[in-house]
């Protein structure tokens, strides 16, 4: 039995990649369209990581200029009095602390999906402890060698990069 319709082959297949071509195919409106929203949501994504890496170098800075001065005011580090006189109810103290609740702030209010903003709090879980007056008032700096104060500092800041880090790459659905 014979088929009614005979095609050549390449006619045949030029016609479907025509058909597939002409059924995917958008509209140049819809691929401008498209296009203008990648990049709106590239410009928002850079705003958020940028306002994010402002708030770390700001609390960074804190936290060095407070290092610094606790190894200049104490580079044997075993003095137990030079970290409360610099870090308790001090101006530098006071903005160490604002710093970092402005970072950890910042990092949640830009979390890409409120659902998982739990890991954002995993990533911060040590310094927030760090942050509550009972222990930075308390138990962080008084009676405290200068040099575990200077590692206390160095471990805030630690963690706080990894949890910027940690957010920003959220934000760009990518791994740093």
């Amino acid at each position: 039995m014979r088929p009614l319709l005979t095609f050549s082959r390449p006619l045949l297949y030029s016609s479907l990649f025509a058909l597939v071509l002409a059924g995917c195919g958008s509209s140049p409106d819809h691929a401008a369209d498209s296009a203008s929203a990648r990049a709106a949501n590239a410009r928002t994504n850079t705003l958020k990581t940028d306002s994010i890496l402002f708030s770390l170098r700001r609390a960074t800075r804190y936290i060095d200029s407070a290092r610094n001065m606790l190894a200049v005011k104490d580079s044997a580090g075993d003095d137990l009095h030079v970290a409360a006189a610099l870090l308790v109810h001090t101006p530098l103290g006071d903005s160490i602390r604002s710093s970092i609740q402005a970072l950890i702030d910042r990092c949640h209010s830009t979390w890409p999906n409120p659902a998982t903003v739990i890991n954002i709090d995993n990533a911060f879980h040590s310094t927030k402890i760090y942050l509550t007056p009972d222990f930075w008032y308390g138990q962080d700096f008084i009676d405290t060698p200068t040099v575990s104060a200077y590692t206390l500092l160095t471990t805030i800041e630690d963690e706080c990069t990894r949890a910027a880090n940690f957010t920003q790459s959220a934000i760009d659905g990518k791994p740093r």
